[in-house]
């Protein structure tokens, strides 16, 4: 089977240059990287969508509530990330680092070791629920 692919490939091939064919595989690959790439979300975008749609002028209770809104999409990001992303789980090596830092409170800590007992899944979600 080996040795008829080999042969079919040596003929078949004379026509088509193998630089050519190269070619549209390298292209496949990073469209498809660049594809996966696009579909990351960004928090930054989202950051801007609260404050064209939250806009309650310049009082402290409206700043305060798009600060919490985009440190929880923050902190659900950073959580889910810390599973695939190095260099972020070098930065934040455990939970207790993105309290050190402020994107996690400690009442909320608190409340996700208490979800840990029971769910030994990735809790990212729980700072959007």
């Amino acid at each position: 089977l080996f040795e008829a692919l080999r042969l079919y490939c040596n003929e078949n091939l004379k026509s088509v240059p193998l630089t050519f064919m190269l070619g549209f595989y390298v292209s496949l690959i990073v469209s498809r990287w660049w594809n996966q790439y696009n579909l990351l979300p960004w928090p930054d975008s989202f950051a801007m969508l609260v404050t064209g749609l939250y806009n309650t002028g310049s009082d402290e209770k409206g700043r305060m509530m798009r600060r919490n809104i985009i440190r929880y999409i923050t902190l659900s990001y950073c959580i889910a990330l810390r599973t695939v992303s190095f260099r972020l789980k070098k930065r934040f090596p455990t939970i207790e680092h993105l309290v050190d830092v402020g994107i996690m409170r400690e009442d909320e800590l608190d409340e996700f070791r208490k979800l840990d007992e029971r769910i030994s899944a990735n809790k990212w979600f729980l700072p959007l629920v």
